[in-house]
């Protein structure tokens, strides 16, 4: 008996699946033939990621797009502003299951391409499940952010498609040399390597302004709680530096439902933040903490940056190329101890705390750095040309 009902509550959620895909395709045809540009990105959630991506289209805002989420969303920070930028469509339930009702979108997807010109995707698997799909005169373009080492990503999982892909782009020299070591290690052509182009990340919407230090000394994080963050280092920074200097204060935003211990009560959780409250985090911030593993480019660092927040990140990604040790701000090494990563940003905050003619130069060390370095005018130029000169 059991199983007769777990037979039949499995055949009714197809189903229901089935007819969720039929209203899709009524109701999508018409946008997706009318659209140019596909973008693939797999959430709207809170992230960094996920901000850059809304940058993205809102650089060819003018022309009709069509973007596809591919994943499910923790939150719906970006959903507002992606949805009335371009008609959008969740279709992570018709793709998740092999068997009819992926094979029914992947038809349906693929006869419905009449204006297509290019198709672009990000940190998506499903991205690339799909590139055989499209016509050979549709320009094929990918954004990879940063490789996932030690971690599976989308690096390894993207090798076969590297053929197809008319563009690849990366956001810092260091995922482009890191694409170029994958691509001699794998034995790949060496012509693909002239495919790969860098834009650096910049910031939209937020007016940054030179720093006015303040009595209190704030320390901040800002970003998801995720495993390569390492957001628990942050805390442990925290213990040790409180115990020395009570009226400093921690604070942590960018993710909700955490619930602190009762020895993490110093710190101030803000959860997500609007953009206003963001402005107003980093207005109020002396030093962000970055603990990561593995970045490409944190735009938490470009946004603190153009604030004149001193960063004291660990040495991943293209980070380095934008904290000057000692001048813009400070270097940790990625160590494996991670103990060691902890005692040495406690350190460098010491120095901070106890020398603010110290935080003050490389307070506007930052932000002159950040004025000169991250321009969003470029940033749409390099995407408008690259998405709309097929």
């Amino acid at each position: 008996m059991k199983y007769i009902l777990n037979r039949l509550r499995n055949v009714i959620l197809k189903l229901s699946i089935l007819f969720r895909l039929f209203v899709f395709f009524c109701f999508q045809r018409n946008k997706l033939n009318k659209a140019e540009i596909f973008f693939f990105f797999p959430f709207y959630h809170t992230g960094g990621a996920e901000k850059i991506h809304l940058q993205i289209v809102s650089a060819i805002s003018d022309r009709p797009t069509y973007i596809f989420i591919t994943k499910q969303s923790k939150d719906a920070k970006y959903h507002f502003s992606m949805s009335q930028m371009s008609p959008m469509g969740e279709i992570f339930i018709f793709i998740r299951h092999q068997g009819i009702v992926k094979r029914l979108f992947l038809k349906f997807l693929s006869k419905n391409t009449r204006s297509l010109r290019t198709v672009f995707g990000c940190n998506t698997e499903f991205y690339y499940d799909v590139l055989s799909l499209f016509n050979s005169d549709v320009r094929k373009i990918d954004l990879i952010h940063a490789f996932a080492t030690p971690d599976y990503g989308i690096e390894q999982y993207s090798l076969p498609s590297i053929s197809i892909l008319d563009a690849r782009v990366v956001i810092n020299l260091k995922t482009k040399q890191d694409l170029i070591e994958q691509y001699k290690y794998m034995h790949v052509n060496d012509s693909f390597v002239d495919r790969i182009i860098t834009i650096e990340n910049a910031v939209e919407n937020l007016h940054g302004e030179k720093k006015i230090l303040h009595q209190t000394f704030k320390v901040g994080y800002i970003g998801r709680w995720a495993k390569e963050k390492r957001p628990e280092l942050f805390i442990s920074v925290g213990h040790g530096f409180k115990e020395k200097n009570a009226d400093a204060q921690f604070i942590m935003a960018g993710f909700n439902n955490f619930t602190p211990k009762t020895d993490e009560e110093f710190i101030d959780f803000k959860g997500i933040l609007n953009d206003a409250e963001l402005v107003d985090l980093y207005r109020s911030l002396d030093v962000l903490l970055v603990t990561s593993y593995r970045e490409g480019m944190p735009l938490a660092i470009i946004e603190a940056m153009l604030y004149g927040v001193v960063v004291i990140a660990t040495s991943i990604g293209s980070i380095e190329e934008h904290i000057i040790d000692n001048e813009t701000g400070f270097i940790v090494n990625n160590s494996p101890n991670e103990d060691h990563i902890v005692v040495s940003m406690r350190d460098n905050l010491q120095k901070l705390y106890d020398d603010r003619s110290l935080l003050e130069r490389l307070s506007l060390n930052s932000y002159n750095h950040a004025q000169k370095t991250f321009k969003i005018e470029k940033f749409y130029k390099a995407y408008k040309n690259l998405l709309l000169n097929a």
